[in-house]
């Protein structure tokens, strides 16, 4: 069983590539959602009236859900609650309990207890460094901040959002900035990852510089 962990900065691709590469990989291979975790505690603090900015709080109602992943799809203790996760008012909150240490290292445990056993390929800002330290395969995906900017302008036209590409920019700046200076599990690029820039490749392209990794070591 082995893990593939691609980190790097908002913007990057790094879900894309992860659900494609795992595609690619072949059906004994599964894509692990990190973030629909984050998103499915958000969503059971809302239900639960935990207040988001009370870490010991969110930690202590991390600890008692089952969460898990049946098909693709989201199950918290037993319900599935796939959509429910995606609505507007997890996706505005989520960041807040993103950067808890005590709710990181909870689920962490849960993304290791769901991908022993399996091959899988994970992605985040602390694949590599903390989660998956030990991954057989690492990579840190990045782009250019202006190319990262216009992928988010775009996303953001799309769902008919109003926003210049200046404060779509400045937007990533700043998230660039707390991510790469919160106190627990910083984004970092680790010395034995892959670096890829993915500034001026399509998403079939990065997967491609991927796989011809993972198969030159295998």
């Amino acid at each position: 069983m082995a893990v593939v962990a691609i980190d790097g900065p908002a913007g990057a691709g790094k879900s894309t590539i992860a659900r494609l590469l795992a595609q690619k990989l072949g059906p004994d291979w599964q894509f692990l959602d990190t973030g629909a975790l984050f998103r499915g505690l958000t969503l059971a603090c809302f239900e639960a009236g935990v207040d988001l900015d009370d870490e010991a709080a969110v930690a202590a109602l991390a600890k008692r859900l089952t969460i898990e992943f049946r098909d693709g799809r989201l199950f918290i203790d037993g319900r599935d609650r796939t959509e429910d996760i995606r609505r507007p008012d997890v996706t505005e909150n989520v960041r807040r309990i993103a950067d808890m240490c005590g709710v990181r290292e909870v689920i962490a445990g849960w993304e290791r207890r769901m991908a022993s056993g399996k091959n899988v390929v994970v992605e985040g800002r602390d694949m590599t460094s903390v989660v998956f330290a030990d991954a057989e395969f690492k990579f840190y995906l990045d782009a250019a901040a202006e190319e990262r900017a216009r992928r988010r302008l775009k996303d953001l036209t799309k769902q008919g959002v109003d926003a210049t590409f200046e404060e779509v920019l400045q937007a990533v700046l700043r998230r660039d900035k707390a991510d790469t200076t919160r106190k627990h599990a910083p984004l970092k690029r680790v010395p034995d990852a892959v670096y890829i820039d993915s500034t001026n490749l399509t998403p079939q392209q990065v997967v491609a510089k991927m796989l011809a990794v993972i198969r030159s070591r295998r």
